[in-house]
């Protein structure tokens, strides 16, 4: 296909070798012969380009989660759970359902900027010492109802202790978490949460070992295996191994009555059942406090 600066109808004033200057935004296409032209279209190098997104110094963090505009259009990235923690007005604000990528405050862009330096979490990001804020998140982290987006913070932030204790948390549970949607997750690299649920497939598997394991015998019904263990385990079939439930003394107790010998009855307060069982919670204890998603 040739390119001509006019219409083919008209004659064109430039020769055609001459380069099209950057002033003609416009051409026609020459189609094949015997095909209908194409429109008039502009040159791809012509075409408009919308400016790259700009952030209001110093409040243009990277890794910032949150975008805030203020009321001439003057927008500000920063860190949504640290403005939270910070300020129940901005917790209100951010928490709010919205249908932008961006919370609308209504302040001119002055004010605004103003609030935000006034605020002392983003004083922190401001000064790059965000550490002694970060690790008060700690405690916060500890109470966040939902186990995986505390994790997903705490990864998020280097939070070592907070993001083990979340992932302990996580392990213990079976608990859809995913709904809803925990936004959290959307800094976190697919792999390191393919980590942290390898982790809680290992550490199940180790627990529930630990469980099959736990036993003491009965004179009256100890072969192959006590009839007490055979209930306890039918009880269990399908919890959490974590599960208070699945440790406790009257769980024990009930199966030793109901597994259908009654010999079993008088085994558990013996020695040896007391140590079974305190050997399992010990063990379910240890691997739970191995837990470490490096």
């Amino acid at each position: 296909m040739a390119l001509r600066a006019t219409s083919p109808n008209v004659p064109s004033p430039l020769p055609i070798e001459t380069e099209f200057p950057h002033e003609v935004p416009w051409a026609t296409i020459d189609a094949e012969p015997g095909q209908p032209k194409s429109p008039r279209v502009p040159f791809p190098s012509l075409l408009p380009t919308a400016p790259p997104r700009s952030f209001r110094e110093p409040f243009s963090f990277d890794d910032g989660d949150i975008i805030l505009r203020s009321s001439n259009m003057v927008e500000f990235r920063v860190h949504a759970l640290l403005l939270q923690l910070a300020s129940p007005a901005f917790s209100t604000l951010i928490g709010a359902p919205r249908d932008e990528d961006y919370v609308e405050v209504p302040l001119v862009s002055m004010l605004l900027e103003a609030l935000l330096r006034f605020n002392s979490a983003i004083e922190f990001q401001v000064s790059c010492a965000k550490s002694p804020l970060l690790l008060g998140i700690a405690d916060f982290l500890s109470r966040e109802p939902n186990p995986l987006r505390a994790w997903a913070i705490a990864e998020r932030y280097g939070l070592e202790q907070s993001k083990n204790a979340a992932a302990r948390r996580f392990i213990q549970t079976d608990d859809d978490l995913l709904t809803p949607a925990v936004s959290a997750l959307q800094h976190i690299h697919a792999l390191r949460y393919n980590t942290l649920l390898t982790v809680k497939r290992d550490v199940l598997h180790r627990a529930r070992a630990a469980v099959l394991n736990v036993v003491w015998p009965c004179p009256s019904c100890s072969r192959p295996s006590p009839r007490w263990k055979a209930a306890y385990l039918t009880r269990v079939a399908g919890q959490n191994p974590f599960t208070p439930e699945i440790t406790q003394d009257s769980i024990f107790e009930l199966c030793c009555h109901i597994g259908g010998c009654s010999g079993c009855p008088g085994t558990f307060h013996s020695h040896e059942a007391r140590t079974a069982r305190d050997r399992l919670r010990s063990a379910l204890k240890s691997i739970l406090d191995d837990v470490n998603v490096r």
